[in-house]
């Protein structure tokens, strides 16, 4: 593990210096936008980020090397694009009252193969998974009633969404490119 320096303005880390392994200090309240997009972090400690209450627009986008996310219970929204392009990441563990989800979090993590969504949410945001390709299952909570436009487009591997019964909305190409 090399020596991290991170950035903060206030309790919002907006950086860090020479990070390959990322540990989130337990005063952190917020990821900034784009703090970490296009770098080389192969991992991300969120075990002591106890305040963390949001991660920001595109934090980490196109991170290609980090393999697994155990996002802290405290984390309550994670915005657009948060981890698009993360090509290697393989699993999520969602934290259970997480209330909000951008668009595009997760699209084009091509290395995931199953969601166990969290269970606060109602609906699945437009373009969440857009082109996970190997996606095969997906576990859906009772509670949640609508699935956004594109959340699932083109996760070509897809054969099998558990479907909340109170689900009333599917929006458009939510399945397209699927093998449901």
């Amino acid at each position: 593990m090399n020596q991290c320096e991170q950035i903060f303005e206030g309790t919002v880390l907006v950086g860090a210096n020479q990070c390959s392994s990322l540990v989130i200090r337990s005063d952190c309240t917020e990821i900034g936008p784009e703090a970490f997009a296009d770098s080389d972090i192969t991992s991300i400690d969120f075990a002591n980020a106890v305040q963390l209450k949001k991660i920001g627009f595109r934090s980490f986008h196109n991170c290609k090397n980090i393999k697994e996310l155990i996002l802290p219970q405290s984390l309550q929204q994670l915005g657009s694009n948060s981890f698009s392009r993360c090509s290697s990441l393989e699993s999520i563990v969602f934290p259970q009252n997480l209330q909000f989800i951008g668009i595009g979090a997760f699209a084009f993590c091509e290395s995931i193969k199953s969601i166990n969504l969290p269970t606060n949410l109602r609906e699945i945001s437009a373009h969440l998974f857009l082109g996970c390709t190997n996606i095969t299952k997906v576990t859906i909570p009772d509670n949640y009633h609508s699935l956004l436009s594109s959340c699932f487009e083109n996760c070509s591997y897809l054969q099998r969404i558990e479907f909340p019964s109170n689900l009333y909305m599917i929006g458009d190409r939510a399945l397209y490119g699927t093998c449901i």
